[in-house]
């Protein structure tokens, strides 16, 4: 019985498996928490996304530097041939995966360092055209009460998508401009005309004239720098090419009264009213002013618009620089729990082999490390759901913890069984005396191991950059 506990329970690999549950407990503490971290200091779904998936591809270079590094400088360390002191390869592959294991503790925690930024979803505000035989008008709806326009340098040009053009007397106030119109578009995707910037409640639909030749007589004429066109009811969409100018800070810019932005055109323009026209609707108007007024659609999205970036957005601190540091730790951090997962999984071969005829128990060892893997991340889940202010830290202290305790066992433990297996792998009775003997023997293990990792590989980082905030 106690032969059979014996060969169960080996006290020198004890401590190797101590240093593969604490490896496996800090990595399950803090890799399901990292989208979520990624979209807590800022980051939008894409940029997580990015993140996640270049992340684990630059990893990859860590084990492909130190594996082939360790086996070079192992060389002429050799076994110890049985004697009762440490081997040199075992001591360079313990320090270095401890080392390893202190930096993927370190660059994690730096996470809770990166710079916090918010960016709340874009409001689209009414935008309005407007010109008369001297100027034309771009009016745009402020973000919110109090905020001043947008500015930019010089002039902004690109097009402008008009439609529902019509005539009408222009004031002083521009309150026309805002009144309802006696037709629409039918593609325009513009909000309702009424919507106030504190409460907007949609405005009744308005039924289309039924007299097309209304328009069809006399159109609307808009000339931009001596080019002129002309709105068609049944074209439904006009672009028309211009440049805006930024309103004057100290007085176009107020908005305290109306919640309104001003921006004229840079060059000239010039709306003119038939004659014919004007009588329709001057006759009870005094000192009327003739213009064209015309709903914009899409401002935001008409390709080439002018006001296609000028949506309202409130952003505090700085998303690139958020993006940027949190990309560079990211791939710092990533990379060392990579090579520690392949030097412990060397090290579990070579501690765990059998010496007359190769086969290892290897899986006994990764078995105590999943289970920190599998009770460890409730553990620390359960910290983020009772900590709503600081819902991070307990898992990354967690992984900076464990991680610490690892390769604080594999610095002091010089009893550990990692020497070089050279002096008995080709022996008469190896596993290797015959070439690719072990991969025919358990061949079908072995694909099947290549296919899992494969998805494994290939499915994570799409599979956590969709979790939920």
């Amino acid at each position: 019985m106690k032969v059979k506990m014996k060969r169960i329970v080996n006290k020198n690999l004890i401590t190797l498996k101590c240093v593969l549950f604490c490896f496996l407990a800090g990595i399950g503490c803090i890799y399901p928490f990292l989208p979520l971290h990624m979209l807590s200091v800022g980051l939008n779904k894409g940029e997580a996304r990015l993140i996640s998936t270049v992340t684990p591809c630059v990893a990859l270079l860590g084990p492909a530097i130190l594996g082939p590094l360790i086996d070079k400088l192992s060389v002429g360390r050799g076994s110890t041939g049985g004697a009762g002191v440490p081997s040199g390869s075992g001591k360079l592959l313990r320090i270095v995966t401890a080392l390893c294991l202190i930096l993927s503790a370190l660059f994690y925690s730096l996470l809770l360092a990166v710079p916090y930024s918010e960016r709340h979803e874009a409001r689209r505000p009414q935008v309005l055209f407007m010109c008369d035989a001297d100027r034309g008008y771009v009016m745009q709806e402020v973000c919110a009460e109090g905020m001043r326009c947008n500015r930019w340098e010089g002039e902004k040009s690109g097009v402008l998508a008009v439609g529902a053009c019509e005539y009408g007397c222009a004031d002083e106030n521009m309150t026309w401009v805002m009144t309802p119109f006696t037709t629409t578009s039918t593609t325009t995707t513009v909000r309702p005309l009424y919507n106030s910037v504190a409460n907007a409640t949609p405005a009744p639909a308005v039924e289309e004239v039924e007299d097309d030749t209304y328009f069809e007589m006399s159109p609307p004429h808009l000339c931009y720098n001596g080019q002129c066109v002309v709105y068609m009811q049944h074209a439904d969409r006009l672009r028309v090419p211009l440049a805006l100018l930024a309103p004057d800070p100290r007085a176009d810019n107020a908005t305290d009264e109306n919640n309104w932005c001003t921006y004229r055109t840079a060059g000239p323009t010039k709306c003119a009213v038939p004659p014919e026209r004007l009588k329709e609707f001057s006759q009870d108007v005094e000192d009327c002013k003739p213009a064209v007024r015309c709903q914009v659609l899409d401002p935001y999205d008409e390709p080439g618009g002018v006001l296609a970036d000028a949506e309202c957005r409130r952003v505090v601190g700085d998303p690139d620089a958020t993006f940027w540091t949190y990309l560079v730790i990211r791939i710092l951090a990533d990379i060392w729990p990579t090579a520690a997962f392949a030097l412990l999984g060397a090290a579990c071969v070579i501690a765990t082999r059998e010496t007359s005829l190769g086969r290892g128990d290897v899986g006994r060892q990764l078995a105590v490390g999943t289970v920190g893997l599998a009770t460890l991340p409730p553990l620390a889940g359960l910290f983020v759901s009772e900590m709503p202010e600081t819902p991070f830290l307990v898992p990354f202290l967690l992984h900076a913890l464990f991680m610490l305790i690892g390769a604080l066992i594999l610095i002091v433990d010089n009893a550990m069984p990692l020497s070089t297996p050279e002096w008995w792998w080709h022996t008469a009775r190896g596993v290797l005396a015959l070439p690719m003997s072990a991969a025919r023997r358990y061949g079908a293990e072995t694909a099947a191991l290549f296919v899992v990792l494969l998805l494994l590989g290939t499915l994570w980082s799409g599979i956590d950059a969709y979790l939920p905030c």
